[in-house]
């Protein structure tokens, strides 16, 4: 995998000490190179394209190759190239009020190739990112590599608080042999005289099928008056599988932030063929204009006004929106009123107008627990347009603690083609801030804190007292009367909700000086799906060394087909891990099953895998470690069953022949019960402390196999290997420093 990050749950559970992983030369090869100055810098390993500056020429892949950057007074570029064998994908799926499980459009991911963000998108205005929030791996969510799912330490609502739809954003590559080729990019970017930023940026993308090529310019330039204008052009081509796809786009934005008028105006399109797979698929085939403005008339009143068009470039349809209007605020109070036309096109069907005129109002309390707010549109006559039908908003928070608000949302839209009403409740706090929500008991776990938490935690919103945590949601949307027209644009969110549904959660979590206990329940009902879930864990301590961790998982969902899916995952984990360390134990037991019914065919598989490691250490200079595994697997397609029992038993020893030097054999056998089959595995290593806490090993295997729920811990494989080992703290930082 990319990086070198390491799943915690993906070997044992618990280590019982507090060793934690980081990697200084990631790389998927056999190379990592790095040569760097202070303004530049080139490498050959893992990597990342990094060229995330623009839009439109915006490509940001992980591969694995060789990267250079470098940046002067003037001039700054970005240089990539690598011959992969990888497909990417980038998926934006709507959250539905529940953590899971989210499933990928692709499965064998590569591992540590995805990045998960959060994005709230303005509901009238696709373009417009509200907030977006990058998740970190096994803190934020857990990804299974091989399915292509994913799950999420918190619930991932629908909509937020002001009704705007929430999607989780996925990038990520997977293994596609039959796609090698070299891709490779360049981007210079320019302070000309006076100020102003250009760039230019060249991508070619070889992806085995086909090849496709991606040139783009960029400007930027501040003007006197606080006015920024900024401009993106590309075009791209290709060829991929035979089919033929080109296109070109453009923005241009002019912004004024600060002062007595402030304002953006823009002009954007994006053909339906352009690009590499990088830009969000709402805006592809779209063009879109548009201004909105704040004038400030005195120190508490303004004059706000907005105008903007969308076209959808393949369908010919068009929403046209203008609006104008006063605001006060003063104090606590703000108030506000505007006029505002709304009109659809359609090619062949009559225009869709909505007439209104809006009033709004919002107050806090003088210590500014709570919050009240409201607004009403109302349509004069004509009532027709979708997504501006007469609407109501309701919408209360009151500050439970600092941090924590209990916060109720209720609208309702009634129009002659929209008739809805959402409901949002929950408790709510600082949004997606990347970790869980701290206990302020004093823990002292021997296990690393970030370990334990990837693999039993949860998030919660609300410490309730000093051990408890609360976290819950409530979101339903009914459809008061069916309507069959379809959005303006069919890549995004609907302005308000297409189908019924209610999702709701419910979490608590406890925490004591040795003991951490999560639990949530989750339920999403709905016209496409139903799903619920149960997500529990729990880690312990029981006495010094010694450690406990329990952890399940349930998913259920049977969607409108009467296609019905249950997926299961319980784990246990022990270590045993004394001061004398004569003894030391690990143990990792795995039970998961698949179950799906209502398809073309009835499947259920079933698998138990244990791995058992003990450590025997008679004195200082030998060593003897034993490993017994055990596999049941049994799949179940209608009425056939297929089941089968493999074991593995293996004993490696250590002996230090010298302060630095040390040699080492083991031999395993790897049975399967059924077959008869065996395969057995003898090797020998010899290994060499290249100072102190740090030793590197060579070995070879005589004899060897691979199987993925036993190999992951060691190197099993037949053929030649190296180890590298590394226990870095303050006194190897000196030991290093020393020499």
């Amino acid at each position: 995998g990319h990086h070198g990050t390491i799943d915690p749950d993906t070997y044992y559970t618990l280590y019982g000490d507090g060793a934690e992983q980081d990697y200084e030369a990631p790389t998927s090869r056999k190379l990592y190179l790095k040569i760097e100055k202070e303004s530049f810098y080139a490498l050959f390993g893992d990597t990342d394209t990094g060229m995330t500056i623009t839009e439109l020429s915006r490509y940001n892949r992980k591969i694995t190759g060789f990267r250079s950057e470098g940046k002067g007074e003037r001039f700054s570029y970005n240089v990539f190239a690598s011959e992969t064998g990888q497909g990417f994908y980038k998926d934006e799926t709507p959250g539905d009020g529940t953590s899971g499980l989210y499933r990928l459009t692709a499965g064998d991911v590569i591992i540590n190739s995805e990045t998960v963000t959060i994005e709230v998108r303005d509901r009238y205005h696709s373009h417009v990112v509200l907030s977006s929030t990058r998740m970190n791996p096994h803190t934020d969510y857990s990804i299974d590599y091989d399915e292509g799912t994913l799950f999420f330490k918190s619930p991932v609502p629908q909509r937020d608080g002001g009704f705007n739809p929430v999607f989780i954003v996925v990038d990520y590559e997977t293994s596609d042999p039959d796609a090698t080729g070299v891709t490779y990019g360049a981007r210079g970017e320019t302070v000309l005289p006076g100020g102003p930023v250009v760039g230019v940026s060249v991508i070619h993308e070889d992806r085995g099928g086909g090849e496709s090529a991606l040139a783009g310019l960029d400007a930027e330039i501040k003007l006197p008056g606080n006015v920024t204008v900024r401009a993106e052009a590309a075009s791209s081509s290709g060829n991929q599988s035979g089919e033929e796809h080109d296109g070109t786009a453009y923005l241009l934005e002019v912004s004024r932030e600060k002062g007595r008028l402030e304002g953006k105006a823009y002009l954007r399109e994006q053909e339906a063929g352009f690009g590499l797979g990088q830009q969000s698929g709402s805006e592809s085939g779209m063009r879109k204009a548009g201004a909105q403005a704040k004038y400030h008339l005195t120190g508490t009143w303004s004059l706000n006004g907005e105008f903007y068009s969308q076209e959808n470039l393949t369908t010919g349809e068009e929403r046209e929106v203008g609006e104008l209007g006063v605001a006060r605020e003063k104090g606590s109070l703000k108030y506000s009123t505007s006029l505002r036309q709304a009109t659809d096109s359609r090619p062949g069907e009559a225009d869709e107008k909505s007439t209104q005129v809006t009033a709004g109002a919002s107050w806090e309390s003088g210590d500014g627990r709570w919050k009240l707010g409201g607004a009403h549109e109302q349509s004069l006559g004509d009532n027709a347009n979708r997504a501006y039908p007469t609407r109501t908003l309701l919408e209360s928070d009151y500050q439970v603690t600092a941090n924590v608000a209990l916060s109720a949302r209720q609208e309702f839209a009634d129009g002659d083609e929209t008739s809805v009403s959402t409901t949002s409740l929950g408790l709510m706090a600082t949004p997606w801030k990347g970790g869980a929500v701290s206990s302020s008991v004093s823990r002292e776990f021997n296990e690393d804190g970030d370990r334990v938490y990837s693999v039993t935690g949860l998030d919660h919103t609300w410490q309730v007292s000093q051990s408890w945590q609360v976290s819950g949601g409530f979101e339903k949307a009914s459809i008061l009367e069916e309507n069959a027209s379809e959005p303006l644009n069919g890549r995004t969110a609907p302005v308000f909700s297409g189908e019924d549904y209610t999702a709701v959660s419910l979490g608590t979590g406890y925490a004591a000086e040795r003991l951490e206990a999560n639990l949530r329940l989750e339920a999403r009902y709905a016209d496409t799906s139903d799903k619920w879930g149960v997500v529990a864990g729990a880690y312990n301590e029981p006495a010094d060394g010694v450690g406990l961790s329990a952890d399940l998982k349930h998913f259920r969902t049977e969607d409108a087909s009467g296609l019905t899916t249950r997926e299961t995952d319980v784990r246990f984990g022990l270590v045993s891990r004394p001061w004398d360390r004569t003894w030391t134990f690990l143990d990792k037991l795995e039970l998961i099953s698949d179950e799906e019914s209502g398809g073309a065919a009835d499947t259920e598989s079933w698998k138990m895998i244990n791995n058992f490691n003990a450590n025997y250490r008679p004195g200082d200079d030998i060593q003897i470690s034993f490993l017994l595994g055990a596999k049941y697997v049994k799949d179940t397609i209608d009425d056939q069953v297929f089941d089968s029992f493999t074991y593995l038993f293996g004993s490696e020893g250590r002996y230090d022949l010298t302060p630095r030097w040390d040699v080492g054999a083991w031999a395993s056998v790897l049975t399967t019960v059924e077959t008869g089959n065996t395969d057995y595995g003898l090797g020998a290593s010899v290994g060499y402390g290249l100072m102190e806490n740090i030793w590197i090993s060579f070995g070879y295997n005589l004899l060897g196999f691979e199987d993925s729920d036993f190999s992951k811990g060691d190197f099993t494989a037949q053929g030649p290997y190296v180890k590298f080992r590394i226990k870095f703290d303050q006194e190897t930082l000196k030991d290093i420093l020393k020499r």
